[in-house]
């Protein structure tokens, strides 16, 4: 990721961007090559992801993670919504993130208070979902 920036100054004008990230240090990254980005989808393995420096990315308005930590159920290393506040974005998609950080996604939101419209997740395995289905009583109600 680190050579974008130097081969190609074009990132700086991009919104939307779909792309696969398996450098530990290639979202923060992303994020800021791309100030303009109002779009993002990503597949990526958050368990190799590094900790974010605190940065916030004004432009997002869409984001849709799909993870590829498959029956990784421990979210310590999910650390996305711990430091990186959108302040614009509208819709969140989640794929695959079995095990919800939702004291980190509360206080993500808090840090960000941004007018979320969309809020989507879905799961590969049929038999986890009825088990996160009843986790969205727990969303829907609780303050952010």
């Amino acid at each position: 990721m680190e050579y974008a920036s130097t081969v190609n100054p074009a990132w700086a004008h991009l919104t939307n961007i779909q792309i696969d990230l398996y450098e530990q240090s290639a979202l923060p990254q992303l994020l800021r090559l791309c100030p303009s980005l109002s779009s993002l989808t990503t597949s990526t393995c958050f368990i190799f992801m590094v900790a974010l420096e605190p940065f916030t990315h004004t432009q997002s308005q869409s984001l849709r993670i799909v993870s590829e930590d498959f029956d990784n159920n421990d979210t310590e290393h999910l650390n996305l919504f711990d430091t990186l506040p959108l302040p614009s974005l509208r819709a969140l998609e989640a794929r695959n993130i079995y095990s919800w950080p939702r004291k980190k996604f509360s206080a993500f939101l808090m840090r960000s208070k941004c007018p979320l419209e969309s809020l989507t997740f879905g799961f590969e395995c049929r038999q986890r979902m009825s088990s996160e289905r009843n986790m969205l009583p727990l969303f829907l109600l609780s303050k952010y």
